[in-house]
This record gives C-alpha cells, sequence and structure tokens, in this order.
C-alpha cells in the first residue's frame, strides 16, 4: 500500500507536473491510498480558501483518475500509532504518517520533515 499527503493529492489535482518522477511512479501503482485525515485537510484548506476545491471534489478526482481510495484502518490504531510522532505538533501530519506507519507503508511527500522523520516517506 502507499499513501499520499495531503499536498501531494493537491498536487495530483491542480498541477501534475510538479510531482517528481518517483511520486508519479507510485502514483501508478495498485492500491494508493489517503488517510481520512486527508480529506479532513482538504476541506479545512478549502475553507480557509487555500485550494480551489472542496474535499469531496478533489477526492472524486483523485479516485476517478488514479484510483486512490480512503483507507478504512480502525481510528484507534491511528491515533494510538500518532502518539508516537512526537517530533510534530500538526494533527493532521501527525495521523497521516500515523496512518502510514502503522504497516510501514510508503507515504509519498514532499515534505522534508516528514521525510527526514519516517524512513519510508518518498518524494
Amino acid at each position: 500500500m502507499i499513501y499520499l499527503d495531503t499536498m501531494t493529492v493537491v498536487r495530483l489535482v491542480t498541477s501534475p507536473k510538479l510531482l517528481s518522477r518517483r511520486a508519479k511512479q507510485l502514483i501508478n501503482r495498485p492500491e494508493i491510498f489517503v488517510s481520512p485525515m486527508v480529506v479532513l485537510e482538504l476541506q479545512f484548506l478549502y475553507e480557509i480558501q487555500r485550494i480551489k476545491y472542496s474535499s469531496d471534489a478533489v477526492m472524486s478526482h483523485v479516485e476517478n483518475h488514479f484510483g486512490v481510495g480512503i483507507c478504512q484502518k480502525p481510528f484507534v490504531a491511528i491515533a494510538t500509532k500518532a502518539l508516537e510522532v512526537s517530533w510534530t505538533h500538526d494533527p493532521f501530519d501527525r495521523l497521516i504518517l500515523a496512518h502510514a506507519a502503522l504497516d510501514r507503508n510508503r507515504l509519498v511527500t514532499k515534505d522534508e520533515a516528514i521525510r527526514s522523520h519516517y524512513k519510508y516517506a518518498v518524494w
């Protein structure tokens, strides 16, 4: 399984040319997911007018064009794993990373802090 962080999803919709070659390769594989926290963060960014499209519109696009699904792992397991992510105080990053880290899955992200703290993060 491969997970996408929020900004990777935004780039996938708005400017896919800005994705790295490695990110594009991973996104074209089967079993691509996002954490439900990505959906929540997308809606938050839409509400504060940092992105133009609602989370529903974005998720519909990435599901239809790239087969991206929303992961259904139990929230209690994710929240418990997020307790170990003490290097950031961003609740979105903590939960998105925890979602991927629960089973040591790859997380596609440009975020350098995440990549420096999670060995399975790639860009």
